[in-house]
């Protein structure tokens, strides 16, 4: 134990040389911050991560708001942990599509005939000759062994059909056409919603890379035909995971009567992910544009086109759109616009964002307190420390979890405020200029009495 203890203050020092500030940090009074929240702390290691939530994001709205103080005030070097956005790291590669075919639903005395040419692989359920020679494709097969990444999503691609349709698909994977395990299920369907061809086909899966995929569904839609797919695959090898906020409006910053906006506020600075709207109700949906901006007034900026949200139900299913990726967002104020002012009643945001930490360093006297929320400038993270530690073996810097307590609170929103002094340095300035002009005044009035004496 106390080797990792001299690891982390050497650490800490080397940090501190190497960024000029002196190590022993000056200590800052708690109500210099709006917010506090408790740190429990497992053991005695040398680094902990901090779970940075929603609401650590609405009270320290940056994070030059934020810092890790100690039992006697000492701020402690810390960094925020990132998480890689999903979007930069996914590829996408179109597989075909091999057919099963059955008969009828019981397959007694059936022949399975598996055959691989060319790369593709046919799956063919047969019975003899004396039945009835009506065949029927119940699923679709799926050859991803020459795919390299960890799959996590499958885009089915069909023949266009001129009637809407909607049907629940399942997917199983299976490394040797034997044993399957059910990897995801979702909504398929073309429908013709507010003008628009909604088409959804893409189905979120939980699979491991190689292997095969097999799509069923749960009804028979008349002359449906799967061309190919579309199988997405991440680069990372364990997917980060996300979190969600869901916001009300805010007051409408304008007095417009014509404004078919909704404005909302996340606190602070949220590295949004994803963005979907809430259609309260059921069977509802609204074309809109998404932006974002630092306060209500703007400058705004475009995040999401015109696009159509829609959460409905059809033929006793429901189906609703997807949350649209963004690569990372880092803002605090959203606006939808709608195409009209009815889509807008009662609609919410809802933002996804990854679960990061803050790392720090436990070189001080606990208990630890993370604080937000100030106008310090003593307050932030330390990008000398961040680089240190990531020079470091993943193995050797002893990382634990910390769990954040309940939020208390320290100053309040007067630590946000900026004091007012009263202005003595001026008041003086002024003062001695004030009497150097009284002096020189009297001088001159002395000086031209004598100079009017000495005429007379």
């Amino acid at each position: 134990m106390m080797i990792r203890r001299n690891l982390v203050h050497a650490i800490t020092v080397w940090a501190a040389l190497i960024s000029g500030i002196a190590i022993a940090s000056e200590a800052i009074d708690p109500q210099k911050f709006v917010v506090g929240w408790p740190l429990e702390l497992p053991s005695q290691e040398a680094f902990y991560d901090v779970p940075i939530t929603s609401e650590v994001y609405q009270h320290g709205r940056s994070l030059n708001e934020l810092a890790i103080l100690d039992a006697n005030g000492k701020p402690m070097p810390f960094y925020r942990v990132t998480v890689p956005s999903p979007i930069a790291s996914e590829n996408q590669t179109t597989l075909g599509v091999s057919p099963i075919y059955v008969q009828q639903d019981d397959l007694s005395g059936a022949d399975l005939s598996i055959t691989t040419q060319g790369g593709k692989t046919d799956v063919v359920v047969t019975r003899s000759a004396d039945e009835a020679p009506t065949q029927q494709v119940t699923a679709f097969i799926v050859d991803a062994r020459e795919v390299e990444g960890t799959p996590v999503a499958i885009e089915l691609s069909w023949e266009t059909l001129d009637r809407p349709f909607m049907m629940t698909v399942s997917i199983d994977h299976s490394d040797d056409l034997t044993l399957w395990r059910r990897v995801g299920s979702g909504s398929v369907a073309s429908l013709a919603i507010d003008g628009a061809t909604v088409t959804h086909g893409r189905i979120e899966i939980s699979g491991r890379q190689g292997g095969y995929y097999r799509l069923q569904w749960n009804r028979q839609v008349s002359d449906w035909w799967l061309n190919s797919v579309v199988l997405t695959t991440s680069a990372l090898t364990t997917r980060a995971t996300f979190d969600e906020v869901t916001l009300s409006p805010i007051s409408t910053p304008t007095d417009d009567p014509q404004e078919i906006s909704l404005y909302f506020d996340v606190g602070g600075a949220l590295p949004t992910t994803s963005v979907d709207l809430v259609l309260p109700g059921g069977n509802r949906w609204a074309n809109a544009s998404i932006q974002s901006g630092p306060s209500p007034d703007g400058p705004w900026r475009p995040v999401v086109s015109r696009q159509l949200f829609y959460d409905i139900k059809f033929e006793g299913e429901r189906l609703s759109s997807e949350a649209v990726s963004l690569r990372r967002a880092e803002t605090r104020y959203w606006k939808v616009v709608f195409s009209s002012k009815s889509q807008a009643n009662g609609v919410q945001l809802r933002l996804d964002y990854p679960e990061e930490k803050l790392r720090f360093s436990a070189d001080g006297v606990p208990p630890y307190q993370l604080v937000g929320g100030t106008l310090l400038d003593e307050a932030g993270p330390d990008s000398t420390f961040a680089a240190v530690m990531n020079t470091l073996d993943p193995e050797t810097s002893n990382v634990t979890e910390a769990k954040l307590g309940g939020r208390t609170t320290l100053g309040g929103l007067a630590a946000l405020e900026i004091p007012t002094e009263f202005p003595w340095r001026t008041i003086i300035l002024w003062l001695v200029l004030l009497v150097a002009v009284l002096v020189i005044g009297y001088m001159v009035v002395r000086l031209a009495r004598d100079m009017f004496t000495e005429k007379t």
